[in-house]
């Protein structure tokens, strides 16, 4: 929304060039051929430009190479330490790494302070909770993913497992029978 304001108002300042630039990528497939092609021309040209650092982790991500798209996350964090879209990828991107889910725990925190009502955070972070377990938090946060979203297999799972430690037999029953018929 600032972006379109930018550009809007100050049509004729550089940053509203800036914001276009940003605008576009936005709209763009980066795993497409002119996609890929803007963004590694902008890339190119300035290899710290945030939203074309993140078009491309998305591409990466999306073309199953994990470990490029965290590296570029990595990198937008270095930039700006504080960006909170970058922290929740790499906090869903880690937490699949039994090694790094106290480091994924660490990305979701961040994000989360900024990110308050992403039901896909929230999802990260109830599975991170799940890992480390703490299945009261977690089941929260997936019934609050689930408030947004019809939750996946195994998050319908890890909220019955969730459920049964907290021994609430008839919501855990219930939540995995949803797990088996989502085809767990």
């Amino acid at each position: 929304a600032a972006m379109i304001r930018l550009r809007k108002d100050f049509p004729d300042a550089a940053e509203a060039v800036q914001a276009s630039v940003f605008l576009e990528l936005l709209d763009l497939d980066p795993s497409s051929r002119e996609g890929s092609a803007m963004v590694e021309g902008i890339l190119k040209e300035s290899p710290h430009e945030v939203p074309a650092l993140m078009a491309k982790a998305r591409s990466s991500e999306a073309g199953d190479r994990k470990g490029e798209a965290e590296g570029l996350y990595r990198e937008v964090l270095r930039l700006y330490p504080d960006f909170a879209p970058a922290a929740k990828r790499l906090a869903i991107l880690c937490v699949d790494d039994p090694a790094k889910v106290g480091e994924a725990a660490s990305f979701a925190a961040k994000a989360r302070e900024v990110l308050t009502d992403d039901s896909e955070l929230s999802a990260a972070l109830a599975r991170i909770k799940f890992l480390q377990g703490d299945f009261g938090l977690a089941s929260q946060l997936l019934q609050d993913a689930e408030a947004h979203r019809n939750l996946e297999a195994v998050e319908l799972y890890m909220l019955g497992i969730s459920l049964a430690e907290l021994k609430r037999a008839p919501e855990a029953k219930q939540a995995l029978e949803r797990a088996l018929e989502a085809r767990l």
